[in-house]
């Protein structure tokens, strides 16, 4: 019987000196130091990050003509066209380097670089109105459909970067969804970004 107590007790002894130990030097949680590297690879795997997306209705006119009436009357052409035009703006996070991304105590630093535009794409359909001469109208099926396509997208895009809200929008809007993917790497530290 006596030999029972014992294994018992040196069993109970073992147990508790490991659970001790393990209280003493061990962690109850693991804590992870992010380092900037792995905020650096999941950025660079966003790519191109679209932050922005607005739809501008564009209205067009073109004039494929010679300036005279009588080669106008037969060759000229005329193109009024209007449609919805999607402009997308993003970030190019491929790009950045180990200087872009500072890790400190408390804050993540991210140097980013400006917002730009990623493309312009037709929504819907696009209404035209197509004049053309006597000959134009019998010897060529070109409406001008693509040409108009191209210059409601071309001015669009310039709209865009003339547009002073734009730009200040499209930082606002890349501040916002990078630092809410940062945050999900890193959710006690503060995250703080500027534009180089």
């Amino acid at each position: 019987m006596k030999k029972y107590i014992f294994t018992t007790l040196a069993i109970i002894l073992f147990l508790g000196g490991v659970f001790f130990g393990y209280r003493l030097f061990g962690s109850d949680e693991a804590t992870e130091s992010v380092s900037s590297e792995a905020i650096l690879k999941s950025l660079r795997n966003e790519g191109f990050l679209v932050t922005l997306s607005y739809i501008a209705d564009e209205t067009v006119g073109i004039e494929n003509n010679t300036g005279s009436s009588f080669k106008d009357f037969f060759w000229g052409h005329t193109i009024e066209a209007r449609a919805n035009v999607k402009i997308s703006i993003g970030i190019d996070l491929s790009g950045l380097t180990t200087e872009d991304v500072v890790v400190f105590e408390d804050v993540v630093l991210l140097s980013l670089p400006w917002p730009e535009l990623y493309s312009t794409e037709i929504v819907g359909d696009v209404s035209l109105l197509n004049e053309q001469g006597l000959f134009k109208t019998l010897f060529d099926n070109d409406y001008g459909y693509n040409q108009a396509v191209e210059k409601l997208k071309s001015q669009a895009y310039d709209n865009s970067l003339s547009n002073g809200f734009l730009s200040v929008e499209a930082r606002a809007s890349a501040k916002e969804k990078i630092s809410r993917l940062v945050t999900f790497i890193v959710p006690e530290k503060t995250i703080d970004i500027r534009f180089k």
